[in-house]
């Protein structure tokens, strides 16, 4: 330890380690005092890092601690790499790694049901096995409920080893603890940072010639190990210049699981794990579902016997560990959040200046105009998010899946929306799944967030399959994506969806007359090879009812663009529009294409006269979505954005006419400044019913990656702040 500056430093990172003040770091000396007195009921050891800064410590911050399930993090990281590489996937079946899983006692087999654990099951403790760390007991079908399994997590470790064929303690040294400078040592009681042990179970120590890890419990370490790895998540996997640990894996990691919330805690009488199907992740514990009263939702943590904590919360840029020989419950350990809650929250407390958690209201955002193509607008200056409403919060545990959600407002009262590679409603699985189709069709009736989704074609039991595009039919259907290109009209529903055959892209057209359970296949519409294969159809409320009079009898969308990034028409930086008559919408000869300018419109039957209606320099990527808001007067568009080194952004553009020009509202590279937590956008868009009244409460359907929970029919809502009255006549 050294002084530098006034302030202290330990090398205990790859960068120096600083030794701050809470004063300086904004935080209360007093609630910090408050946090380690409670700790220190055990006594221990622990330490608090904020912004990459140790402001409190306490105990020997070398002595090493049994960690207990604490294991289970830590150790899990070997199933991100075992993912990462290819070796398996969490929808992989338990005993396609390992035969023998789940035997003895041989009254498993009897039951039917090991052949339906997954990995995923044995992550998240819904594989139906007993508590006990040795050979367990089937309780209950797999994904029924939720049993805290030491032995479950232990057939998930077996399996790992055989995945790698290797120690996992030398995978684990090879690719997180020798980076992370954290030593090595052959038993507990050495000067090194950790050990990974043997527990003494009834199974035996070697896998087939390979020493057995435990994740129900072996690893010993002191607290400077723990932060590390918690700091190590804190930045999503990076450590330095390297990314250890999939970015992907942290996300799923550290959010509850969607199939498992609400499931039933089974065996447990005195409600030890009361609530755990609501809170828990992949071997990690969380506060998603706000149970843990003032602290942040986004925290999450490892948790095992005697409270060994590694705390990560990164809306407060905090890292907490904590370890010792006692904890704060007898040894009759559970996972009841008021147990750590008077260590935890005080900590969160002593940050004055933080945002307020839990919160209720929206969240203003300010744009990030980093190269943003227009000028900002005048008339819509600003927007605020609210939280968003993933589907598997109104649905669950059955939420939807699927992604490219848009649709068009019928005259039934009801939103059809178009999906693409998934299950649609009702049902959440694999892309292997029989309910699985390249393009579906749902009704949903109701407003966001108290709707409700039915599978109308294609899709998990819905109620028409004539003709639907199952991905694993024989023979195989039409490859086709629904874009944005669906429009109700005059009891007909035209779909203009994208088609991905014979190595080319281009646009079918697919009619129906009875709200979609029935479709006239009309063949390629376009066939440009990458033009207006995707297609933004504008959207003019209901029926078409919203329509200008001053754009005559035209059916108006605007050319997609792709996401398939190996497609030249992926890297464009240019939209065109189209316009089609109303009485003709079948016939690709009585298409035009916008040629003018904003000022002089013009259009031309020749698709290469066309001129773009929209640029931007980081490129336009599918999808777009427009809607015309009429209680504004104003055309909204939203557009998603490729720069460097950022897979995209978002941008909200207004206009009065559909064509220019555009003024920016809202523009980011940064997609968690959108949504929370987003790292791919694949759609968004904003349905003409769910629009208030006053034209300045849209509400937003998206979907993106991580998979979980982002692929699925999400929503988030956002208020336009208007500053001048419309020029609208509101007719």
């Amino acid at each position: 330890m050294f002084l530098l500056s006034g302030t202290l430093l330990l090398n205990i990172f790859g960068l120096a380690w600083e030794i701050d003040t809470p004063e300086h770091l904004g935080m209360a000396q007093t609630k910090l005092e408050e946090a380690r007195d409670y700790a220190l009921i055990g006594g221990g050891s622990g330490c608090i890092i904020r912004g990459g800064r140790m402001v409190m410590s306490w105990g020997d911050q070398q002595q090493k601690y049994d960690l207990y399930s604490t294991t289970k993090s830590i150790g899990g990281i070997a199933l991100a790499f075992a993912i990462m590489d290819g070796k398996v996937d969490l929808d992989d079946r338990m005993v396609d790694h390992l035969s023998t899983a789940g035997i003895p006692p041989e009254s498993n087999r009897d039951t039917g049901w090991l052949e339906k654990i997954t990995l995923l099951h044995l992550a998240t403790h819904t594989a139906g096995f007993e508590k006990t760390r040795g050979w367990c007991e089937l309780r209950f079908e797999p994904g029924t409920g939720w049993l805290y399994s030491d032995g479950g997590t232990n057939w998930l470790a077996d399996c790992l080893t055989v995945a790698y064929k290797r120690d996992l303690l030398d995978l684990m040294m090879e690719r997180v603890f020798n980076p992370l400078e954290i030593t090595i040592g052959d038993n507990r009681n050495g000067d090194e940072d950790l050990f990974w042990g043997f527990n003494n179970l009834d199974r035996p120590k070697e896998l087939n010639g390979i020493p057995r890890r435990p994740f129900n419990a072996g690893i010993h370490a002191n607290v400077q190990a723990m932060a590390k790895i918690g700091y190590l998540h804190l930045r999503r996997g990076r450590w330095g210049e390297h990314q250890i640990i999939p970015e992907s894996f942290i996300d799923i990691a550290r959010m509850t699981v969607p199939s498992i919330l609400e499931l039933p805690v089974k065996e447990d009488t005195q409600n030890r794990f009361g609530g755990a199907s609501n809170h828990y992740g992949i071997l990690w514990w969380n506060n998603n579902d706000g149970e843990l009263s003032g602290v942040p939702r986004d925290a999450y943590w490892s948790w095992g016997l005697k409270e060994s904590l590694i705390v990560v919360i990164p809306s407060l840029d905090l890292v907490i560990a904590r370890a010792g020989r006692d904890g704060w419950q007898s040894n009759n350990w559970g996972s009841g959040y008021s147990v750590i809650e008077p260590f935890i929250r005080p900590i969160c407390e002593s940050l004055a200046d933080r945002t307020p958690i839990n919160k209720q209201e929206p969240t203003p955002r300010t744009a990030s105009y980093r190269a943003q193509p227009y000028p900002q607008s005048t008339y819509i200056s600003g927007v605020t998010f609210s939280d968003p409403i993933l589907d598997k919060d109104i649905n669950a545990p059955d939420y939807a899946s699927g992604d490219q959600w848009a649709g068009t407002w019928a005259d039934d009262g009801h939103m059809y929306m178009g999906w693409g590679d998934g299950t649609g409603f009702g049902h959440r699985r694999g892309w292997r799944d029989r309910w699985t189709s390249y393009m579906g069709l749902a009704r949903v009736e109701g407003m966001p967030p108290n709707h409700q989704g039915f599978n109308v074609w294609g899709g998990y039991e819905p109620e028409s399959q004539a003709g639907a595009l199952y991905v694993n039919k024989d023979p195989q259907p039409l490859n086709l994506k629904p874009g944005d290109g669906l429009i109700f009209l005059n009891s007909t529903m035209y779909w203009y969806a994208e088609r991905k055959s014979d190595g080319r892209l281009d646009c079918q057209l697919w009619t129906s007359t009875d709200y979609g359970r029935n479709w006239t296949d009309h063949g390629r519409f376009f066939q440009e090879d990458g033009k207006f294969a995707f297609t933004g159809v504008i959207q003019f409320g209901q029926n078409y009812s919203d329509f200008p009079c001053d754009l005559g009898q035209y059916l108006y969308m605007f050319d997609g663009g792709t996401k398939n990034e190996d497609h030249p028409h992926y890297s464009r930086t240019g939209m065109l529009l189209a316009r089609i008559p109303l009485n003709d919408l079948l016939n690709r000869d009585a298409v035009e294409f916008f040629d003018g300018t904003p000022d002089n419109p013009s259009w031309t039957s020749d698709i290469d006269q066309a001129k773009p209606v929209f640029e931007d320099q980081n490129g336009v990527n599918a999808q777009v979505s427009c809607t015309y808001d009429k209680a504004i007067g104003r055309y909204i568009l939203l557009t998603m954005h490729s720069v460097v080194d950022i897979k995209e952004g978002f941008g909200i553009f207004e206009s009065e006419q559909p064509w220019g020009p555009w003024r920016t509202v809202y523009y980011t590279n940064n997609l968690n400044e959108f949504v929370p937590g987003l790292r791919v956008l694949i759609n968004v868009s904003a349905p003409s019913k769910c629009i208030s009244k006053d034209g300045k409460i849209l509400w937003l359907v998206f979907s993106g990656r991580p998979s979980d929970p982002m692929y699925s029919f999400n929503l988030i809502q956002v208020k336009l702040d208007v500053g001048m009255e419309s020029d609208a006549d509101g007719e």
